[in-house]
């Protein structure tokens, strides 16, 4: 409706009034859209950007196996150079890398659960350059000994990080194919540490540094990876891991539904309700545990570096806790001792191989070569048969010949 006044006075319109929108109506509506799960916004197709990502952390896997691997070259070649280097000071170039190796597993572990799957990645592989350099520069056996530990340290950081940061940003349909393909780089490290080893056999011993050329690989790909947005919205970051979503969206070609909103992982941070204190497994009543496999504890900004050392240690003791909570100790009993006895039998095999070949290069060549056909075969039943049956087979094809041979 319009009025128009006469000349030399102000002409007036109304126009329909439109109603108004409060901002609590529209917190509402949002309210009222039901949260989504970060599984449910990973890509569903396992594209280009899966692949590239799979085989990031697939390259932090093979370091594991060249770091392994070494000492079936190195003591050989120091012994040949003039090293003062008994078989028991050979013995413990493995034995001490296990033991800073599973040190490295504990601390990494906790460490991954406050401050981020990433920087457990970065931080290892960075530790484990200087354990590689001060390995090649060692002037001594003693020297060399603490180096290994290091690396073994090191080691648990990078394999143990890639790992758990791959689980978290692949879609549970294709973890099985990721969790394959990664696995495969370790005897893919074996494979390029024999090769290496073999062109630098007339070199100087420090020559094998040659081995840990994808070093270099791994820091491009660790600086290529984002943050797991698992970690990120248990540690309370919503916004964070929102972003971490959106652009892997993107860089997979689609995009994540408008004002998405993220369903808190289960006793996390972020969770708006927890379970009961007695219910749950006591990962909220120790201070620095997260939930389990996606928990974390956002660190103070005001904390010192004492603080954060000491939240680490506290988050280490507070998850191993958490894995004998009544709820889970027959689980962690009975794949704890399955997982012992597999790496027990497996880095025996390894590092005490029986004879395939004269050459100790294509020995540990054809060694690494028969377990690829393994990592086919977890693909092809692990989603046909699942993961239970699957393990429980291969356990089965590995031990039984082992106890034949045996006899």
């Amino acid at each position: 409706m319009s009025v128009t006044a006469p000349a030399g006075e102000i002409s007036v319109r109304l126009l329909p009034a439109t109603p108004e929108v409060s901002s609590t109506h529209v917190a509402r509506e949002r309210a009222a859209d039901p949260p989504h799960t970060i599984d449910e916004l990973l890509p569903e197709r396992f594209g280009a950007y899966s692949w590239l990502v799979t085989l990031s952390c697939g390259v932090c896997y093979g370091l594991g196996g060249i770091a392994v691997g070494l000492p079936n070259f190195l003591g050989q070649r120091l012994h040949d150079e003039g090293w003062s280097i008994s078989k028991f000071d050979q013995a413990l170039v493995s034995s001490l890398f296990f033991t800073g190796n599973l040190g490295g597993l504990l601390f990494w572990g906790a460490a991954c659960d406050r401050y981020g799957r990433l920087v457990g990645v970065r931080c290892g592989i960075l530790l484990m350059a200087c354990a590689v350099a001060a390995t090649f520069l060692a002037p001594s056996t003693p020297w060399l000994l603490a180096a290994r530990v290091l690396t073994g340290f090191a080691n648990g950081g990078v394999m143990n990080s890639s790992f758990v940061l791959l689980a978290e940003l692949t879609a549970p349909q294709h973890r099985i194919l990721a969790k394959s393909l990664q696995e495969s780089f370790f005897a893919f490290g074996l494979l390029w540490l024999s090769l290496s080893a073999y062109l630098v056999r007339h070199a100087p011993w420090q020559a094998l540094s040659l081995a840990f050329l994808p070093l270099v690989l791994a820091a491009c790909a660790a600086a290529f990876l984002p943050e797991s947005p698992r970690y990120l919205l248990a540690a309370g970051d919503a916004d964070g891991a929102t972003s971490v979503l959106a652009v892997i969206a993107r860089r997979s070609g689609f995009t994540l539904p408008p004002d998405v909103r993220l369903c808190a992982p289960s006793g996390s941070a972020a969770s708006p309700s927890r379970r009961s204190e007695d219910a749950s497994p006591p990962a909220a009543r120790v201070a620095g545990a997260g939930d389990g496999v996606g928990g974390a504890v956002a660190p103070s900004a005001s904390s010192g570096a004492a603080a954060g050392v000491g939240a680490a240690i506290g988050g280490m003791c507070g998850s191993f806790a958490q894995l004998w909570h009544r709820s889970l100790r027959v689980r962690t009993a009975l794949v704890g001792g399955a997982w012992l006895g597999s790496t027990a039998v497996y880095n025996g095999v390894l590092l005490q191989p029986v004879s395939l070949s004269s050459s100790i290069y294509s020995q540990q060549a054809l060694g690494a070569l028969v377990e690829l056909p393994s990592y086919v075969v977890l693909f092809l039943l692990g989603d046909t048969i699942g993961r239970r049956r699957t393990w429980l087979v291969l356990l089965a094809t590995t031990g039984i010949p082992l106890l034949v041979l045996s006899t």
